[in-house]
């Protein structure tokens, strides 16, 4: 019943791509991990049972990706404690759909809770 509610709200939301309610699931781990909440609470609200299956959940955030990706082009210096400013629009482009459709997975969450 989630996984279809998912694919309708994506669909009204017009997101386009193959979501479902892992991927809400997992939005939702990956965003409290990075808030810093302790492992165990967020094993215990998933029901994870140890800490292997849930350290999957952290992910980089998309921002060290883009430093570190920077790091091997060899056009350009980059410190991974200075502000990134992408030359690359494409890349760029494609992080801001990837932070909006994280967004509005989020949100589709909420709606259900």
């Amino acid at each position: 019943m989630l996984g279809e509610t998912v694919k309708r709200l994506c669909k009204v939301e017009e997101i386009e791509g193959q979501f479902t309610k892992h991927s809400s699931h997992a939005t939702t781990k990956t965003r409290a991990l990075k808030k810093g909440i302790p492992d165990k609470f967020v094993m215990q609200r998933t029901g994870h049972r140890d800490d292997r299956s849930l350290q999957k959940y952290e992910l980089l955030e998309t921002s060290t990706k883009i430093e570190f990706s920077k790091a091997f082009d060899g056009s350009e210096a980059v410190s991974l404690s200075d502000s990134i400013v992408s030359e690359k629009a494409p890349l760029k482009r494609e992080v801001e759909l990837q932070e909006e459709i994280t967004c509005k997975l989020s949100n589709l969450e909420r709606l259900e809770t």
